[in-house]
């Protein structure tokens, strides 16, 4: 009797909570969630958000029958400084990080592939925060481009903006974004700590995209420092998801799919939300700046005025994009939007223009220069105080830059012939740049073996170049893993001796 007992648990067990890559039933949308590194199972902040404001989004558009899923997979904690080492020098393609993802990847997919069976006409909406956006972006690739209504990448590893590349980068004068761009204030983001997806928009799913990178966060690459990291977890509270939510639903109310009850609202709830595209613009007097406050939104309503104001000067009602060119100086842009309820909502963005954002204070590098085969290598050793970044140059138009403790950087894949010049300058924090260090082409020492051990691979000045996610191993980096490491060896030995002496 007690084997029989058994065998009906295990079968009705299988049936309740085993195969959860297995549909129960039917339904019209598939909300699908990947979590970050060391997220709790269905318990964490962001997962919570994303339920909570899909939900919300339901309700108003009267969606006829959707689920929510968190992807089943170990999401490695990245607070083990193993796990971060073997994703950082693997571009988290391997080791306990890149398996991680990989297994969320095969769930994922096997979770698609038995509904699609069973539910043919399902849809799916995706989101993935962190290590969860790297499980999304690769499992998405095995979809039907027709099922998939949208996929929300949020604080991506493998980030991929290029133009974030520059002295003074397009996105730093609003211009030439990429279509996946949703907010990213930074407009010197251009690639995550794991190197650049490419092509970052996989085949017919090219429009579906929405990237989210927040200032401070140094996992998607809007900030260079691995201390400075508070951006992170900041997604929730800057209303990301809501944002998200949003355009979900304007992806659903064009669409000629019966997923509504009807066309009409059905709940009363209004939100107003104000965004610029981003917080900071660099440029010339003579460029043009184009601010936009297109992503801003009402949640049960609409805009009906858009007014700005520059410095001190009154709120005007204009457009919901601002184009125009800036005098000298640091510039206060204020947005406040109103929608029809009456509500109000506000937006600020800093404008530095300069003639140019040369500083003679920092001196030229001293630099090592080396040519082999199709490539030119600079090595160099002392960094000024207020040097963060290496500026490289061909003919006088930016290659790109490097972080300057990289102390190597590799100029590849590029036509130099005898007649062209490389130069190099320090920048600072601001972006400031210093005086260059000219090398010609011609004058450039070839060898066959190069004076230093390891080289960089500079981010690519044509996004189309790479297949694959690029990574470079920054060494202060490294260093700072290392510190981690050793700290915690020494925190496992103090406590295996007190246990000792305790037990002793």
């Amino acid at each position: 009797m007690k084997k029989i007992f058994v065998v009906i648990l295990c079968v009705v067990g299988g049936l309740l909570f085993g195969g959860r890559a297995s549909a129960a039933s039917c339904v019209d949308i598939e909300f699908m969630f990947a979590r970050g590194s060391g997220g709790v199972h269905v318990e964490n902040v962001e997962y919570q958000a994303f339920v909570r404001t899909m939900t919300k989004m339901a309700n108003r558009i009267g969606m006829a029958s959707y689920r929510f899923t968190d992807v089943d997979y170990p999401a490695v904690s990245v607070s083990v400084p193993a796990n971060a080492i073997g994703a950082y020098i693997s571009a988290g393609k391997y080791y306990a990080f890149g398996r991680s993802v990989t297994s969320g990847v095969d769930w994922l997919t096997d979770y698609y592939n038995k509904t699609m069976r069973n539910c043919p006409t399902t849809r799916w909406v995706l989101a993935g925060y962190s290590q969860g956006a790297m499980v999304i972006a690769q499992a998405v690739q095995r979809f039907r481009a027709d099922r998939v209504i949208y996929i929300g990448l949020v604080a991506d590893p493998q980030t991929n903006l290029p133009e974030g590349r520059g002295l003074i980068p397009d996105a730093c004068l609003g211009r030439n974004y990429s279509p996946y761009r949703v907010f990213v204030p930074v407009c010197r983001t251009d690639k995550g700590r794991l190197g650049a997806r490419n092509p970052y928009q996989y085949g017919d799913l090219a429009g579906k995209y929405g990237l989210w990178c927040g200032r401070n966060d140094y996992v998607c690459g809007s900030t260079a420092s691995p201390l400075n990291n508070s951006g992170h977890t900041q997604y929730v509270d800057a209303g990301s998801y809501m944002q998200m939510s949003y355009l979900v639903q304007q992806k659903l109310t064009t669409s000629t799919s019966p997923v509504m009850r009807s066309a009409r609202t059905v709940a009363s709830d209004a939100e107003l939300y104000a965004f610029l595209n981003q917080d900071e613009f660099f440029a010339r007097p003579e460029d043009e700046v184009v601010i936009s406050a297109e992503m801003s939104f009402s949640t049960n309503s609409q805009i009906t005025t858009y007014e700005w104001a520059i410095d001190d000067s009154d709120y005007a009602v204009g457009d919901a994009v601002l184009r125009m060119s800036f005098p000298l100086g640091k510039h206060q842009i204020r947005l406040k939007i109103r929608d029809a309820k009456g509500l109000t909502a506000e937006a600020v963005a800093q404008v530095t223009v300069a003639d140019s954002f040369m500083d003679e204070d920092l001196p030229a590098p001293l630099v090592r220069a080396e040519r082999q085969a199709d490539a030119v290598y600079f090595t160099w050793h002392d960094v000024p105080e207020r040097a963060q970044y290496l500026l490289v140059r061909l003919n006088g138009f930016d290659l790109d830059y490097v972080k300057a403790d990289s102390l190597v950087v590799g100029i590849h894949d590029l036509e130099i012939n005898d007649q062209d010049t490389l130069s190099v300058a320090w920048m600072d924090t601001d972006f400031n740049v210093g005086a260059e260090h000219m090398v010609a082409i011609k004058d450039v020492e070839e060898v066959e073996v190069l004076s230093h051990e390891q080289t960089l691979q500079p981010k690519d000045t044509d996004a189309e170049s790479a297949n694959a996610p690029q990574t470079g191993v920054n060494m202060s980096d490294v260093f700072l893993l290392g510190v981690i490491v050793i700290l915690a060896c020494i925190f496992v030995i103090v406590i295996k001796n007190t246990r000792h002496l305790r037990d002793g």
